[in-house]
């Protein structure tokens, strides 16, 4: 039997709306990596790429939605 890789989830937040994620790339984790020494910074540019949105949007997500995200980032690895 073949293992299947998700590619991408569709992920609700808490004001009904839904985003996608992808799955991470090591070029993401580089750019996450590069873009601060804040961890929390890093999450936030790494979810910023894989679900297609600025990092103004991440940084103003309420705090669970954030650490779902977070989660579900996570799942991939």
């Amino acid at each position: 039997m073949k293992n299947v890789r998700i590619q991408e989830k569709k992920i609700k937040l808490h004001d009904d709306k839904e985003v996608t994620m992808r799955r991470p790339k090591a070029r993401d984790l580089i750019t996450a990596s590069e873009a601060s020494n804040n961890p929390a910074k890093q999450e936030a540019v790494l979810i910023a790429n894989l679900c297609m949105m600025t990092i103004d949007e991440v940084e103003d997500l309420d705090a669970d939605d954030f650490m779902n995200l977070t989660k579900e980032r996570n799942s991939f690895l």
